[in-house]
C-alpha cells in the first residue's frame, strides 16, 4: 500500500502590530535672544528678555516663560505671555537667574484660576544672566 501524502501546513497569516503615529508637537523650541548666557546687566531699567516667535499662537495658546534663582533654589516664577518678550520685575536685581520658554495650550481653567494646559513646543535652551 501507498502512505498517503504527507499533509502541507496551512499558514496562517500573522497580523503586524499597527503604527502608532507619534504625536507632533504644533512648535519648535522657542530661541532665547536677550540677554545672552552669562550677560551681567546694570543699570536702572530692567532688563526685557526676548526670544523669537514661534508662530501665530491661537487664543489659548501662550509662552509660558520659566525664571529661576539659580543660588536660591526656592525661588521661581512662571509667566504667562502672548508677546515673545518680558521685562523683568525689580525683585530680581541682584539674582542670578535661569530662564527658559516654553509653548503650552489651555485645556482647562480651575476655579481657583489655576489653568491646566498641554505641551505645544519643546522647551527652549536654558539661559542665565545676572542683574546688578
Amino acid at each position: 500500500m501507498i502512505p498517503p501524502p504527507t499533509p502541507t501546513p496551512t499558514i496562517t497569516p500573522t497580523p503586524l502590530p499597527t503604527v502608532t503615529a507619534t504625536p507632533k508637537l504644533a512648535f519648535g523650541a522657542p530661541s532665547l535672544l536677550y540677554p545672552p548666557n552669562g550677560a551681567v546687566m546694570s543699570g536702572d531699567d530692567a532688563p526685557v528678555l526676548n526670544w523669537l516667535a514661534v508662530g501665530a499662537l491661537s487664543a489659548d495658546q501662550y509662552y509660558v516663560l520659566r525664571l529661576r534663582g539659580v543660588e536660591e533654589t526656592e525661588r521661581s516664577e512662571s509667566v504667562w505671555l502672548k508677546t515673545p518678550s518680558y521685562r523683568l520685575l525689580s525683585g530680581w536685581r541682584g539674582v542670578l537667574i535661569e530662564w527658559d520658554v516654553i509653548v503650552v495650550q489651555v485645556t482647562r481653567t480651575n476655579p481657583d484660576g489655576s489653568r491646566d494646559s498641554t505641551i505645544q513646543s519643546p522647551f527652549s535652551r536654558a539661559r542665565q544672566f545676572l542683574w546688578r
